[in-house]
């Protein structure tokens, strides 16, 4: 089990920032925040965290920019003025889904490759 030690406490990561499953995907990872608030890393084509405020509108807090070969680009996280008191946290669950998605991605791809190989042994 990954643990996350953060503001004085160690809690267990896949109880910290369960998981949502969508169409059998984990797309989306929920945590409570220091301000008790719940917010959303969302794991699609784009990689964001955002909450929902009292009025019903989403307030986006951080977004993964991917890198480009073609334009010499290097990914970045943003972060917007709004998660500025919780960068740690970000940063910290940013790593974690990110890697949970590249096994998941991994994953998949090893299983599409070997069902490609078991059927051309046929």
């Amino acid at each position: 089990m990954t643990t996350l030690e953060y503001n004085g406490q160690s809690v267990e990561f896949h109880s910290f920032l369960p998981s949502q499953t969508r169409w059998f995907k984990h797309t989306r990872r929920k945590l409570t925040g220091p301000d008790n608030r719940t917010y959303d890393w969302h794991m699609k084509s784009a990689c964001y965290l955002d909450f929902t405020d009292g009025s019903g509108s989403t307030v986006p807090i951080a977004r993964m920019h991917p890198s480009s070969f073609w334009k010499s680009k290097k990914a970045q996280l943003e972060i917007s003025p709004a998660g500025m008191d919780m960068v740690d946290l970000i940063v910290i669950t940013f790593v974690y889904v990110q890697k949970k998605q590249e096994d998941s991605q991994r994953s998949a791809s090893g299983s599409a490759s070997a069902n490609a190989t078991n059927a051309r042994a046929r």
